[in-house]
Order: C-alpha cells, then structure tokens, then sequence
C-alpha cells in the first residue's frame, strides 16, 4: 500500500475510534482522492496527506477540503507526494495554494558503523505520558512552540499500536512508535 495512504488511514481510524469530549468534538478526517484531511485541535495534525494517491485531485475534491477547514477556523493544506503534485499543481496553483519553504532530506547511514559507546536497550512502554515528555524533551530546544509540540506527542502516543523507549547505559535517551494500517507498519 501507498505509505501516504497507509498514514493517512491510520489517522482517520485513529479519530473515528477514539472518545470525543468537549475539547475534542471539533476534531475530524474525511476522505479525499484516496487520503484524508485530518484535523486535530492544537496539533500538527492538520493536513491532507494521500490525497490524490487513488486519482487525480479534482474542483470538488478542493471545495470539500476548503469547507472542512473553514469550519474549524483553519486554513486547507496538503501534503502531497512529488507525483501528485506534479499530476495536480496547477489546479492547486489556481485555487491559491502555494508551497510551503519546507525541504524533506533523506540521509542515508553508511552499513557498518560502530554502534555508539555503552549498553543500548529498547523496551517497550505503556506509559504514554513519560514517552511524551521524553520524546518533547528530544525537540524542545529547537524552538518550536512547546505545548502544540506537546499535544501533537500526546496525539501520536496515543493512536500507536507499540511505544518504545531507548536507554544508553541505563539512562532514557529516545523514543519511538509503531502503528499499523492494513498490511502496513508506520514508525515514527
């Protein structure tokens, strides 16, 4: 499967299955061309990833995705693969949207280096909380807006099948998780 598809799914059933109060009732996915637009309350969880990965974007499409935005008070975006965008920019382009200044590097490791010095272990948790605050502590000096760091954290603590912790000579130094769309394994 897709892996934008395969994220985006993962998120929609997330926000289908959870419990919704006062704070959360404004929060929603709705299916678009094979994605979703999401939305959760004070998070980065608030795009449309794998749209257009079944078909071509469409007017209407972009009209429902406007729509389900403006009624949260928030602008519509996508996070598009490279292919859609080059499929679909110019109907993007001529609804207004315009690309953002954000470059995704992918590095590679050479094979065979040297684990760092120490004891590694990872262990799995349950304690979303403290996964949370360690995974916040990991970000935070870089000057992002801490509780919406925070909150997004929660939100992906809280829709993961696994939760790992790594410790260096016995002291918690990262985090990871583990959620499952389908056939597919998202790690983040």
């Amino acid at each position: 499967m897709n892996p934008d598809r395969a994220a985006a799914q993962l998120w929609a059933a997330f926000l289908r299955n959870r419990n919704v109060d006062a704070g959360t009732a404004g929060d929603g996915a709705i299916p678009v061309a094979g994605g979703y637009a999401l939305y959760v309350s004070g998070t980065r969880f608030d795009f449309a990833m794998g749209a257009g990965s079944t078909r071509a974007l469409r007017d209407d499409d972009l009209a429902v995705v406007e729509e389900f935005y403006a009624a949260r008070a928030h602008p519509a975006r996508f996070e598009l693969d490279v292919a859609v965008l080059a499929r679909d920019g110019a109907l993007l382009y001529d609804r207004g949207y315009a690309e953002e200044d954000e470059t995704l590097a992918i590095l590679e490791r050479p094979v065979g280096t040297a684990p760092p010095a120490g004891s590694v272990t990872v262990r799995t948790t349950t304690n979303r909380r403290a996964w949370t605050e360690l995974a916040v502590r990991a970000f935070e000096d870089r000057g992002d807006d801490v509780q919406l760091l925070r909150r997004t954290l929660q939100t992906a603590a809280a829709a993961a099948h696994v939760l790992v912790v790594a410790s260096l000579d016995g002291d918690d130094v990262g985090t990871g998780a583990l959620g499952i769309s389908g056939e597919t394994a998202l790690m983040w």
